[in-house]
């Protein structure tokens, strides 16, 4: 399931050039994430009432286009592949207007219960209610 939210480009997202810069776009992807979490609420109710935390542990992105000042930018986002330890979540930037391709991204998370060192495998049980998680890991 791909998860969808929309970010118009404000002024205190550009740098001098009027581009957004670069670091702002990790917050537009941070907000995708978040938006996939609400359009599937059972898996982060679980999180949430076990006290499972996550933490992005490698980023990888790939800048295509400059977006600038009042674009209508397109976030999508989706699981893309998982491992025993961790979740890569796959996530587009896309102008809104054209259609084109602003960056690419894979997110790498792990997830754990108060301290980062306590990775939860991702074949735990908790991660059973998580229906994208389970097409690529069955």
């Amino acid at each position: 399931m791909n998860s969808t939210t929309e970010k118009t480009v404000r002024a205190y997202h550009t740098d001098c050039f009027g581009h957004v810069y670069h670091g702002r776009y990790m917050e537009f992807l941070e907000d995708g994430r978040w938006a996939y979490l609400e359009d599937n609420p059972q898996f982060a109710k679980i999180l949430h009432e076990k006290g499972i935390l996550h933490a992005v542990v490698h980023l990888d992105i790939a800048f295509r286009k400059a977006a600038k000042l009042g674009d209508r930018l397109r976030i999508e986002t989706c699981v893309k592949s998982a491992t025993e330890n961790s979740v890569t979540m796959g996530q587009n930037i896309l102008a809104s207007r054209t259609g084109e391709t602003i960056l690419s991204a894979k997110v790498a998370h792990v997830y754990y219960i108060k301290s980062p060192e306590n990775f939860l495998p991702v074949s735990d049980m908790v991660f059973g209610v998580w229906t994208d998680l389970q097409q690529i890991i069955n």
